[in-house]
């Protein structure tokens, strides 16, 4: 059984953006994701759907962390509002909630990289595996993006260190070559002068 504390634990900072025409269905899971999420967004169609999507957008400028549909919808279905959605931002990701009929549906949104589901009537332990599995994948990427933007500036600031040698390298050289002798002092304001930016060779 799936630790419902470890997905809230995920879970809990996520915006998401929830898509379901039925009312009755719509009501019964909104009470269980109000559980989970920070923000929950509810659209009762496509067409309502991406306006709520580009306005999050707008307003908060980002989008919501996951986006969860039904297939089968009026003015606009699930596959092409997802497709919508994957032109705004190729990398949403999206859980699709299909009834055991939806098989053609499923293809259409497999081909568009779909890889998450669940199905209708809605299984709690289902629902909970596919919950984990998706904000597992969240926070690998937000540690990924901040592992690499750390590296980022490590390097960033090796290399202004790196500047600064070399500079100082070349002050003390042409000193050498001058036979002018620093004393310590002397040599710590010339190297500040160097690192702020004062003295340039």
């Amino acid at each position: 059984m799936t630790d419902i504390n470890d997905i809230i634990e995920l879970s809990c900072g996520l915006n998401v953006l929830y898509v379901e025409d039925d009312n009755e269905v719509r009501r019964q899971t909104v009470d269980i994701f109000e559980d989970f999420f920070n923000i929950l967004d509810v659209a009762v169609d496509g067409v309502n759907a991406i306006a709520k999507y580009n306005e999050y957008n707008q307003k908060n400028n980002k989008h919501y962390d996951i986006v969860i549909t039904d297939i089968v919808m009026p003015n606009k279905d699930g596959v092409e509002l997802t497709k919508d959605i994957l032109k705004i931002n190729q990398d949403q990701r999206i859980i699709v909630v299909s009834a055991h009929n939806d098989s053609a549906y499923l293809r259409s949104l497999i081909n568009l990289g779909v890889v998450s589901f669940f199905l209708k009537p809605i299984e709690m332990d289902q629902l909970l595996k596919t919950l984990l599995s998706t904000c597992r994948a969240i926070k690998d990427s937000e540690l990924a993006k901040t592992y690499q933007e750390n590296l980022e500036n490590l390097n960033d600031q090796l290399m202004q260190k790196n500047d600064l040698l070399e500079q100082t390298i070349e002050v003390l050289q042409s000193h050498l070559n001058n036979n002018t002798i620093l004393d310590k002092n002397s040599l710590e304001g010339l190297i500040n002068n160097i690192a702020s930016g004062s003295v340039k060779y």
